[in-house]
């Protein structure tokens, strides 16, 4: 399954990373994490050292996981090799595109819209208004488990996060959530967290938990959609 013309370019990534075996760690009933290797990362995948394109990675990473058939992962196996080499060629492409763009761009972070714009020869895409959320508040529309509920509702099964200056991405359908980091974490690389949607509440303050976050944090959800 191609992802753009970009993906048929032989990638710097040896194989023995691409094979890495990846085992899940439960951290709560049925919510799973997998974390990579550091090398596994935007920042240090291929010998890279630093990079600022998650926003356009968060973007090619769902229209991929949109359009092929993987293998969801199962809470507690590995992680499916898919996944491993999937994550790798949307790194290796985002940064290409966004290293092509550099130059152009008036700030070194690209907001989701802007990422959008830089891939509108590949895909069109449809970016919806950022939704300021935190984990917990007064106002229960404003927390993220809320507004992904409302996304299932209607539908829309692509949302990025954008928080301090990093664009997630989350990916769902009406019973299951995954949640994808390509930033390094740590002594590790990209995380990948999944759960559940009857446990939505537990999914959200679990990736609060992993990505060190205070629960009065604001971010912003941005729901898009590929025509």
């Amino acid at each position: 399954c191609m992802v753009g013309k970009e993906f048929n370019q032989v990638m710097r990534v040896s194989q023995d990373i691409l094979n890495v075996s990846v085992v899940a760690q439960s951290i709560c009933s049925n919510i799973s994490c997998w974390q990579l290797p550091q090398c596994i990362s935007q920042s240090t995948l291929a010998g890279r050292n630093g990079s600022n394109a998650c926003s356009i990675i968060a973007l090619v990473l769902a229209r991929a996981l949109q359009n092929c058939d993987f293998p969801i992962p199962i809470v507690g196996n590995y992680l499916p090799q898919q996944w491993i080499k999937l994550i790798c060629i949307a790194i290796e492409a985002g940064n290409m595109w966004y290293d092509d763009f550099r130059w152009s761009l008036q700030s070194r972070f690209l907001s989701v819209e802007e990422a959008a714009e830089i891939l509108q020869g590949m895909y069109d895409i449809v970016v919806n208004e950022p939704i300021p959320v935190r984990l917990c508040d007064e106002h229960v529309p404003s927390t993220l488990p809320s507004q992904l509920q409302m996304s299932i509702q209607k539908e829309q099964n692509i949302a990025l996060f954008i928080i301090n200056d990093k664009t997630s991405l989350f990916i769902f359908d009406t019973s299951t959530l995954v949640y994808i980091d390509t930033h390094c974490h740590g002594n590790s690389g990209s995380l990948i967290v999944q759960g559940t949607t009857d446990n939505i509440d537990s999914f959200c303050t679990k990736i609060w938990d992993k990505e060190n976050l205070r629960a009065d944090m604001f971010g912003n959800l941005v729901t898009v959609t590929f025509r």
